[in-house]
């Protein structure tokens, strides 16, 4: 499987490869749902890396409420592991069943964000948080597909040492050292029927959260014959 000629979006600490094919609707409904559950989770339990377990449960409530179902997740936390290490115990069945090539979709994103300098310094705004010796990486990626489908990982880790584009990619690589991380995987499909209620203003709503504090970056780079 490749994703060469999937264009990337980056929805704050989220990086999302999205098929050139897929419907425009289905793609703004995964967008606006993603962002604002990201909004939702801050709201409801603060900021991400003060409160990781509340904020991850009040993200997939948040889909839930939009009418997005769950069809499978994995949850791992461990330590003195590199990424590489620890991905593949709790990802390996979810990535089976979901029939993701999660080398390659890792590989696709790091490429996009190497190629755009600019695209991954955003991605580090919001995926890295410095206090004194403390610095800590969440970043999520993912793959959007027809229906829509959303296939979720996120890694957060702690390092002494400043997190710089390099040790995003590594991180993306999975090929980071880390004594402790936590590796979270989500994949949803939203029932579109239910959800169309909401649509318009949702939309609206994320608009504007945007145009107040912008957190997207659409990232040019795939390849179509």
């Amino acid at each position: 499987m490749t994703y060469d000629d999937h264009g990337l979006m980056l929805i704050g600490h989220s990086a999302l490869l999205m098929p050139p094919d897929l419907d425009p609707r289905q793609r703004a409904d995964a967008l606006d749902s993603l962002h604002y559950c990201q909004l939702v989770a801050t709201k409801q339990a603060g900021e991400r890396f003060a409160h990781e377990d509340a904020w991850a449960m009040a993200y997939r409530q948040g889909f839930a409420s939009l009418r997005w179902l769950r069809l499978s997740s994995a949850h791992e936390s461990t330590t003195g592991a590199s990424v590489e290490g620890a991905a593949a115990r709790p990802l390996a069945e979810w990535t089976t069943q979901r029939h993701l090539d999660f080398d390659g979709l890792l590989s696709t994103i790091s490429q996009r964000l190497l190629d755009r300098p600019e695209a991954l310094d955003q991605l580090l705004t919001f995926a890295v948080h410095d206090q004194g010796s403390t610095h800590a990486l969440s970043v999520e990626f993912g793959l959007l597909g027809a229906g829509p489908t959303l296939d979720l990982c996120s890694i957060s880790t702690h390092s002494p040492q400043p997190i710089d584009r390099t040790a995003l990619i590594a991180a993306l690589r999975r090929t980071l050292p880390a004594t402790a991380l936590t590796l979270r995987a989500l994949s949803l499909k939203l029932d579109g029927a239910l959800f169309a209620a909401q649509r318009d203003e949702l939309h609206a709503l994320v608009a504007q959260k945007e145009r107040d504090k912008p957190r997207r970056l659409a990232v040019e780079g795939g390849r179509h014959e």
